[in-house]
C-alpha cells in the first residue's frame, strides 16, 4: 500500500500545477485510508522558545520534517499526510499545510512537540496557502475548484469561499492584511481579494502559468513567478494593481520569497536547478545560486540571513547564505519535498513587520540660529519600509521631521547647547531614539560666507579665499588639472574634480585639509552636491568615449556607489533643491546638444531634451522650477515640470556663455561670457539681460554669496577672483589666486541660506508663502470618478504654482496634477462625496478651496469597435471588463472606423466593398450601407456628428456623407492613396494623409475644397488633431517619425522620431500625450506634447495599427493586425494591463472608442 501511495504521489507531482499542468486538469486523489493523521514520528523535542524552524512538506511521504535553522538539523518529524503547501503564522505557534485529501492540517508548533491539532475541509486539490499578519485568517488556493477558502484560525472553520481565476496556486497576504494576492495558472492572472468583504476586487494579467507569489514587507509590490516560458517574474504595484516590471529568471520559476527589508527577492527555478536573486530596487537579477534538483518552495529565516530551498527530486533542502549567495548546507528531508509557501517560523520568527531599529547619528552641524542633524538609516527597517525620521532637540523638545538625512532645526538660540537625537518610523511604529549628539548654534550672520574655494587648473591647487578679508588664507594641493568645485555647507566639505588625475579631492573646510581622494570615471569635469549633503554627482567623459558618465559619491563613505551612463560630452551638472533630479548638459553635436534628466532615487536617466546650441553650465532657481542652461550665444530657460524650453535669452555678440548661477531669491541669473570677457545679469521675471558687467580676461566659474549681495567670478587669464556688488552690478575688488582659476560650480561655502531674511532685507516685503486657495468650479460625476474644475488662486504666494491636488471625502481620495480639471478616480458609484482643491508652490501647500458635492454614477463603460479585415466583422469590446461582448458582420475587408461623439453610431470603411457600414452601437447591428469611392480606408466624424469624411485610397478622393440622409453629398480630390483622416474640434478643417504623395491635404469644410497641402515625412498614414485644434500629428510609415503641423501656419514645426513603421496616432483627452502604433517594431511610442519627445515605449502585439484612447484618458487600446488581438495599456504606468483576442487581422484605424476625441 505504501508503494501504491508513493506511485500516486509521484503521478500527482507530474500533473500538479507546480510542475506543468493542463488547464483545469483534474488531479488524482490519494487513497483516503492511507492518510493517517497521527502524532510525532521522531522527536528531539525542539525548544521552540529558542529558535526558528523550517517546516518541510513532502509530497512523496506523509510527514513534515522540522529543521532547526540554528543548526540546520532535523529535530522532529510530524506525520500529517501527503502535503505540498505550507504556511507558518507570524508568531510561530501554528503551521498550516495543504493535504492531498482536500483538507488543511493544523499543527501546534508552540509546544516542544509539534503535533496535529485540527484538520479543516476546504476545496478540491488545495495548493498554496498564507496566513495574515494577525494570525486570524488562513487563505487557501483550491486548484480544481477555482476558489480560495478563508479559514478563521480561532475556530479552524471555513468562513468564506471566494471565486478567483482558473487553477489558483500561490497565495500571499499584504502586511496590513487588507488584500490577498492569488496566482491563477490556468488564466495567467493574479486575483486580488478584498479581505474586508472577502470578494474579488480586481484581476491582474501577468505571464504564462503564474505559480509562486510574495508581497514585500512594505506592502507596495507583489512578485509573481510565471512558470512557463519565457520564465519571468511579474512585479505588481499594489497601489495600482498593474505590472510595473518583468524580470527574466531561471527556467520554470516556482516559489518566491522576499527578505525582511524588502531589498531582495529569491526565486526557485525548477528546471534550471537554481535560485535567482533579484535586486528589488532595480528589478534585475544580481546573482544565481545553484541548488539541488527541481527546487520548488523557498523561504527565508527571520533575519534574512539564510534562504531555505526545497529540492523536490533530490529530496533535500539547500541552505543559502544570503550575504554570499552560496549554499552552506544541505539537509536530507524525505520523499519529494515541496514546501510551497512561507515555511519558516517558530518563536524566533517575526510577528510580521516590527518597528525599525534606531538610526545612527553621524554628527550635528551648527548654523545661524539653527542646527542640522546628520544620520544614517538603522541597521533594521523592521521588515517594512521606513516612512520618515523625526529628530528632537532639548531643551524645548523641538522637533523636525523628514524622509531622510539631514534634518534641520530652525529658530534655535545662538550660544545654547542642544542635545539632539533621531527616531525612525515605519508602518508598524517608531523606533527607540538614537544616541544623542550636542550641537551649539553659532552667531554667524545668515548669508555671511567665510570662504570661496577656487580651483587653479594649471598649478593643481585650490585657493581658499576668506571673503570677509578678501585674502587667500590657504592653498591646498589637489589632483591634476582641477576644474569643477562644489561646497557642502552641511558637512563642511569641499569637493574638487581633477580631470587630469581622474579623481575628486574631498577637503574638510573647517581645517582646510584633505580627508579623502575618490577615484572616478575618465576626465571628471563638473560636479554638484544635493541639498542634503549626502550625494555628490560627478560628470565625466573623454573624447574617445562612446558615452558620458555620472559618478555618484556617497559623502559619508566617500565611495562611488553608482555610475550612470549619459550622453557624450557632459559639461555642466546641477541638482534640484529636493535632490530628486540631476541635470547634465552634453555638448556633443553628434548627439544633438541635449540635457539629460536623472532620477536620483533610481540613478537612471528618465528624460532628455534638446537645446539650441552647445550647452555648458547649468543652474536651477531656489525653487527648482526653472533650469538655466548656458548655450553658445544665449541662455535657455527650461520649465522643469515639462522639461520644455520656455525661451532663449540672447547674450552679447561673440560672448560664448559658460558659467551660470541664480541668486538665492531666484530673481537674477549671472552668466560668464568667455570671449567677450563680460558677465550678463538676467532678470528672471522678464527673461532679459538688464546689465552687462565688464570683467577682465576670461571669466569661467561664477557664484553668489548666500545673502545675494555679492557675486564672484574666476578669471582664468588674469589669475584672479573678481568681486562684484549685486545691487549696482559693479566691480568691487579682485583677489590674486593660483594659475588659471577655473572654479566651475558652487565654489562658495558658509552658513545655510535663510530665504526669509534674504527676501526681507534685500528684496523688500515678506518672504514667499504657500499659495492661496484655488477657486472651486463644478464637479462632474462619472463612472467611479469625478472631474473637479477650478481656477488658480488669487495669490500664488510669490512663487510659481507647481501643482494642484483634488481631495474627495469620505476616504481622502485624491488626484494631483498641473491644471484643471483634476479627475479623482476610485470613487464609489452612488456615494455622495465632498471635494476640494489645494495648490502647491515651492513653499508648501496652501489652504483648501471651498467644497463641492458630487455623486459618481454607474454608467456603463464605453465600447471599443475593432474592425477585423479577414473575418469581415467588427468585434465589440467592453472597455470596462476588456471582453468581447458582440460581433457585427459588415462589408469586405473593413479597415477604418470612427464612432460619433455621442457614442451611438459608428461608420466602418469596407475596403473591398467600396462602401461604409453605419453601425447602431447601442444595439450592435448595421442600420445602413453607403457606396463611396474606391478602396475606402480612413473615416472621421465632425464634432457635431452631422458629417462623415471617408478617405478613398484607390480613387484618391474624400467622400463627404450627410449623416441625416446617410448619403454622399460631395467628393473632394486629394493626394495619392489617402489613408488617415481627422477633423479639427471646430469642425472647420479636415486633415487627410496621402500615403504616396507624402503630404497632408487641408480641407475647408464650408466649401469642401482643399485649402493647402503640407509636405510631411515619407508615406504618412495616421493623423490626429489635438483637442485645442492647434496641432496635427502625422505618423510617417517609412520615415519612422511623426510630423507636427501648426494649424495656424499649416507648416511642420517639429519632427519626432518614434518606432519602426508608425501607423495609427491618437491623442489623450487632455492633449498632453500622443500614442503612436509602430507596426514593425511592435510597440507604441508615447509622446509628451509639451516637449515633443518620446517619454515611453510600450510593447504591443504583432504589427499594431489602430490606436485609440478611452474618454477618461486612463487606457489606450491598440489593434494588433498580425496577432489578432488588442493590447490594453494603462496610461498612468505606460504598462500593458491585458490583451484581448478579437477577429482576423484587426485594423481599427480611427477613433474606435465611443466618446473619444477625433483620431486616426
Amino acid at each position: 500500500m505504501r508503494r501504491l501511495a508513493l506511485a500516486l504521489s509521484q503521478l500527482t507531482c507530474l500533473l500538479s500545477p507546480h510542475f506543468e499542468p493542463a488547464r483545469k486538469l483534474p488531479v488524482p486523489r490519494f487513497v483516503p485510508s492511507l492518510v493517517v493523521l497521527a502524532s510525532l514520528w521522531i522527536s528531539s523535542a525542539p525548544a521552540h522558545a529558542q529558535a526558528a524552524y523550517a517546516y518541510i512538506t513532502n509530497e512523496g511521504s506523509p510527514k513534515v520534517a522540522v529543521i532547526d535553522t540554528a543548526t540546520n538539523k532535523i529535530v522532529a518529524t510530524v506525520r500529517t499526510g501527503y502535503s505540498s503547501g505550507m504556511a507558518v503564522n507570524p508568531g510561530g505557534t501554528r503551521a498550516y499545510l495543504t493535504s492531498s485529501d482536500d483538507t488543511v492540517v493544523v499543527l501546534d508548533t508552540a509546544s516542544n512537540d509539534p503535533a496535529v491539532i485540527a484538520t479543516v475541509a476546504v476545496g478540491a486539490n488545495p495548493n498554496g496557502l498564507a496566513v495574515n499578519t494577525t494570525s486570524t485568517r488562513v487563505y487557501v488556493a483550491n486548484l480544481s475548484d477555482d476558489n480560495v477558502s478563508v479559514i478563521d484560525t480561532a475556530s479552524n472553520a471555513v468562513i468564506a469561499t471566494v471565486a478567483v481565476g482558473t487553477n489558483p496556486t500561490g497565495v500571499a497576504v499584504t502586511p496590513d492584511g487588507t488584500r490577498v494576492y492569488v496566482t491563477n495558472q490556468g488564466s495567467d492572472s493574479v486575483s486580488v481579494i478584498d479581505t474586508a468583504s472577502n470578494t474579488l476586487s480586481t484581476t491582474v494579467a501577468v505571464g504564462d502559468r503564474p505559480n509562486g507569489i510574495a508581497v514585500n514587507p512594505a506592502g507596495t509590490r507583489a512578485y509573481a513567478a510565471n512558470s512557463a516560458l519565457p520564465s519571468t517574474v511579474s512585479v505588481i504595484d499594489t497601489a495600482s494593481n498593474a505590472v510595473v516590471a518583468t524580470v527574466a529568471v531561471g527556467s520554470r520559476p516556482n516559489g518566491v520569497a522576499i527578505n525582511p527589508d524588502g531589498t531582495r527577492a529569491y526565486v526557485a527555478n525548477e528546471i534550471s536547478n537554481t535560485v535567482s536573486v533579484i535586486n528589488t530596487a532595480t528589478n534585475t537579477v544580481i546573482a544565481t545560486v545553484a541548488v539541488g534538483d527541481s527546487p520548488k518552495g523557498i523561504s527565508l529565516n527571520p533575519s534574512g540571513t539564510r534562504a531555505y530551498v526545497a529540492n523536490y527530486s533530490d529530496r533535500n533542502v539547500s541552505v543559502i547564505d544570503t550575504a554570499t549567495n552560496s549554499v552552506i548546507a544541505t539537509v536530507l528531508v524525505g520523499g519529494y519535498p515541496n514546501a510551497f509557501g512561507a515555511f519558516v517560523g517558530g518563536a524566533g520568527a517575526p510577528g510580521g513587520p516590527t518597528a525599525p531599529g534606531a538610526p545612527v547619528v553621524i554628527d550635528g552641524v551648527p548654523g545661524h540660529s539653527q542646527a542640522t542633524l546628520r544620520f544614517s538609516a538603522p541597521a533594521s527597517s523592521g521588515g517594512a519600509a521606513i516612512t520618515g525620521y523625526t529628530a528632537t532637540c532639548n531643551p524645548g523638545a523641538l522637533s523636525a521631521s523628514g524622509p531622510n538625512s539631514p534634518l534641520t532645526f530652525p529658530g534655535l538660540s545662538n550660544g545654547t547647547t542642544y542635545t539632539c537625537s533621531v527616531t525612525a518610523t515605519n508602518a508598524v511604529g517608531t523606533s527607540t531614539g538614537s544616541t544623542s549628539v550636542d550641537v551649539t548654534p553659532t552667531e554667524t550672520p545668515p548669508g555671511r560666507p567665510p570662504s570661496a574655494y577656487i580651483s587653479n587648473e594649471l598649478d593643481h591647487t585650490v585657493s581658499v579665499v576668506d571673503l570677509a578679508s578678501s585674502r587667500v588664507i590657504a592653498t591646498i594641493g589637489v589632483g591634476t588639472n582641477p576644474g569643477g568645485v562644489a561646497v557642502n555647507t552641511v558637512a563642511n566639505r569641499a569637493y574638487v574634480a581633477s580631470s587630469g588625475s581622474d579623481d575628486v579631492t574631498v577637503i574638510d573646510t573647517a581645517s582646510n585639509s584633505i580627508v579623502a581622494t575618490v577615484a572616478v570615471n575618465d576626465s571628471p569635469k563638473a560636479l554638484a552636491i544635493n541639498s542634503a549633503g549626502t550625494r555628490v554627482y560627478v560628470a565625466s567623459s573623454r573624447v574617445t568615449d562612446l558615452d558620458g558618465k555620472v559618478s555618484v559619491i556617497d559623502t559619508v563613505s566617500n565611495t562611488v556607489i553608482a555610475i550612470i551612463p549619459v550622453l557624450l560630452g557632459p559639461e555642466g551638472i546641477a541638482v534640484n533643491p529636493t535632490g530628486s533630479r540631476v541635470y547634465v548638459s552634453s555638448s556633443s553635436a553628434a548627439q544633438g546638444n541635449r540635457v539629460s534628466v536623472i532620477d536620483a532615487a533610481s540613478n537612471s536617466v528618465v528624460d532628455d531634451f534638446v537645446v539650441a546650441g552647445s550647452p555648458k553650465g547649468l543652474a536651477l532657481n531656489p525653487f527648482g522650477s526653472r533650469l538655466y542652461v548656458a548655450l553658445s550665444t544665449q541662455i535657455a530657460v527650461v520649465d522643469t515640470a515639462t522639461n520644455a524650453v520656455l525661451t532663449n535669452v540672447p547674450m552679447p555678440p561673440f560672448s560664448l556663455p559658460y558659467g551660470v548661477v541664480v541668486n538665492p531669491a531666484g530673481t537674477r541669473v549671472y552668466a560668464t561670457s568667455l570671449t567677450s570677457g563680460t558677465i550678463s545679469v538676467i532678470d528672471t521675471e522678464s527673461n532679459s539681460v538688464i546689465s552687462t558687467v565688464p570683467s577682465v580676461g576670461f571669466p569661467r566659474g561664477i557664484a553668489v554669496d548666500p545673502a545675494g549681495t555679492r557675486f564672484y567670478a574666476a578669471d582664468e587669464y588674469d589669475h584672479t577672483l573678481s568681486v562684484f556688488d549685486a545691487s549696482t552690478n559693479s566691480p568691487i575688488e579682485t583677489v590674486e589666486v593660483g594659475e588659471a582659476p577655473f572654479a566651475f560650480g558652487a565654489f562658495i561655502g558658509g552658513a545655510g541660506i535663510d530665504y526669509d531674511v534674504i527676501f526681507r532685507d534685500n528684496y523688500g516685503g515678506g518672504p514667499p508663502t504657500p499659495p492661496g486657495a484655488p477657486v472651486i468650479g463644478i464637479a462632474t460625476p462619472g463612472n467611479g470618478q469625478a472631474s473637479i474644475a477650478f481656477s488658480a488662486p488669487a495669490d500664488n504666494g510669490g512663487l510659481v504654482i507647481t501643482g494642484y491636488t483634488a481631495t474627495c471625502n469620505p476616504g481622502a481620495i485624491s488626484n494631483s496634477g498641473a491644471a484643471s480639471p483634476r479627475i479623482v478616480t476610485g470613487l464609489g458609484n452612488g456615494v455622495p462625496y465632498t471635494c476640494s482643491i489645494t495648490a502647491d508652490n515651492a513653499r508648501g501647500t496652501g489652504p483648501a478651496s471651498a467644497s463641492v458635492s458630487v455623486t459618481p454614477n454607474g454608467g456603463p463603460p464605453p465600447k471599443a469597435f475593432i474592425t477585423n479585415q479577414t473575418t469581415n466583422n467588427v468585434s465589440v469590446l467592453d472597455t470596462g471588463s476588456n471582453t468581447v461582448t458582440a460581433t457585427i458582420t459588415v462589408g469586405a475587408n473593413p479597415f477604418g472606423i470612427d464612432v460619433n461623439p455621442a457614442g451611438t453610431r459608428a461608420y466602418v470603411a469596407n475596403f473591398s466593398s467600396n462602401t461604409v457600414s453605419l453601425l447602431d452601437t447601442v444595439n450592435n447591428n448595421v442600420v445602413a450601407t453607403t457606396a463611396v469611392g474606391t478602396g475606402p480606408i480612413g473615416v472621421a466624424y465632425n464634432p457635431a456628428g452631422t458629417r462623415v469624411y471617408v478617405g478613398n485610397g484607390t480613387s484618391n478622393n474624400v467622400s463627404v456623407i450627410d449623416t441625416s440622409t446617410v448619403g454622399v453629398i460631395a467628393t473632394i480630390p486629394v493626394g495619392t492613396n489617402p489613408r488617415g483622416i481627422a477633423v479639427n474640434p471646430a469642425g472647420t478643417r479636415v486633415y487627410v494623409a496621402s500615403l504616396l504623395s507624402n503630404n497632408v491635404s487641408v480641407i475647408d469644410t464650408a466649401s469642401n475644397t482643399v485649402l493647402t497641402t503640407v509636405g510631411v515625412g515619407v508615406r504618412p498614414e495616421g493623423v490626429a488633431v489635438n483637442p485645442a485644434g492647434t496641432r496635427v500629428y502625422v505618423g510617417n510609415f517609412t520615415s519612422n517619425s511623426v510630423s507636427v503641423i501648426d494649424t495656424a501656419s499649416n507648416a511642420v514645426v517639429d519632427t519626432v522620431a518614434v518606432g519602426t513603421a508608425p501607423r495609427g496616432v491618437a491623442f489623450n483627452p487632455a492633449g498632453t500625450r500622443v500614442y503612436v502604433a509602430n507596426a514593425n517594431s511592435n510597440n507604441v511610442s508615447v509622446i509628451d506634447t509639451a516637449t515633443n519627445t518620446v517619454i515611453a515605449t510600450v510593447a504591443a502585439g504583432t504589427s499594431p495599427r489602430g490606436v485609440s484612447v478611452n474618454p477618461a484618458g486612463t487606457r489606450v487600446f491598440v489593434a494588433n493586425t498580425n496577432s489578432n488581438n488588442v493590447t490594453v495599456i494603462d496610461t498612468a504606468t505606460n504598462s500593458v494591463v491585458t490583451t484581448v483576442t478579437v477577429g482576423g487581422n484587426p485594423a481599427a484605424f480611427g477613433a474606435f472608442i465611443g466618446g473619444s476625441p477625433p483620431t486616426d
